[in-house]
């Protein structure tokens, strides 16, 4: 019995951890002034140490298990800062 309740606890948490995790999130980081793509810009999700992403050659990104009401932080050398709030977008 206490085998079984053991088993029913770890997959009771895997579900619940499966749940709790967020979606994808993908964008385009562009120059504001000439829609250039910005190559090798920092997206980072604020507050969470270790999730972001680089942007590609097309400055394209995408992260994983970003949960609703996160905030992205867009960076690069020679660009401002930026603060993008997630909402229910994709």
């Amino acid at each position: 019995m206490k085998k079984v309740l053991s088993l029913l606890m770890t997959l009771f948490l895997c579900v619940a951890t499966a749940l709790a995790q967020g979606r994808s999130i993908s964008g385009v980081v562009l120059d504001a002034t000439n829609h250039e793509p910005v190559i090798g810009a920092s997206v980072q999700v604020k507050g969470v140490p270790g999730q972001g992403a680089s942007t590609d050659i097309n400055g394209k990104f995408t992260l994983k298990n970003v949960k609703a009401g996160a905030v992205l932080v867009v960076s690069s050398i020679g660009y401002a800062k930026k603060e993008v709030p997630v909402g229910n977008q994709t």
